[in-house]
């Protein structure tokens, strides 16, 4: 099953359910992705692409790269598309993670993946994660470097299976926590990721 947010419940916790939305017509959303394949073998910018169509069909403001970087310097488009991103979707494979942690041991290395993971630390913009590949799914297997460090225990959305509707569906329902709690929003659990269905 995908499509899921993972939070930490804890004793006494109060919060009540958040309604599904019909559309998230405000926050902007970034789609930061490796075009490489998963370890599943699939097309992860394809994928990302049919993600990002799903999103747009509820309503979203989507900004993906094949979609906005038609002419002009690509550091200077992916930097404006960031910073006028409300949340940054970091779409988590494994090639993601080590092209990440390459850049940001080796900034000479000037990868994508990693120039827009610095951007958006740098300009403090929310991200959430979307869990591409199962292996994934445990934030123990996201490594030791700074993704996990940075959102190994905030929200993230199962995104593993190839329901780009139904994964949308709970992008839209997660976007819709976030900025309604103005932030990220931290927990844990025993995968260091959270654990409410949105479905």
């Amino acid at each position: 099953m995908c499509a899921k947010v993972r939070p930490r419940a804890t004793a006494g916790d109060e919060r009540k359910p958040v309604p599904m939305p019909t559309s998230c017509k405000r926050p902007t959303l970034f789609l930061s992705h490796d075009w490489g394949v998963d370890a599943l073998v699939r097309d992860t910018h394809s994928r990302v692409v049919f993600l990002s169509q799903a999103l747009q069909r509820l309503g979203c403001a989507v900004w993906l790269d094949n979609e906005r970087l038609c002419a002009g310097d690509i550091d200077h488009g992916m930097a404006q598309g960031i910073a006028d991103a409300d949340i940054v979707l970091i779409c988590l494979t494994r090639r993601y993670i080590e092209k990440v942690e390459d850049h940001c041991s080796d900034i000479r290395r000037r990868d994508n993946c990693g120039k827009e993971w610095n951007c958006a630390s740098a300009l403090g913009k929310q991200r959430l994660a979307l869990v591409m590949e199962p292996t994934l799914l445990h934030t123990l297997n996201w490594g030791e470097g700074v993704v996990r460090m940075h959102l190994g225990t905030c929200f993230y959305v199962d995104a593993t299976c190839d329901d780009m509707d139904t994964i949308a569906r709970a992008v839209a329902r997660t976007v819709s926590i976030l900025t309604t709690h103005g932030g990220p929003i931290k927990m844990e659990s025993p995968s260091g990721g959270m654990t409410t269905s949105l479905l």
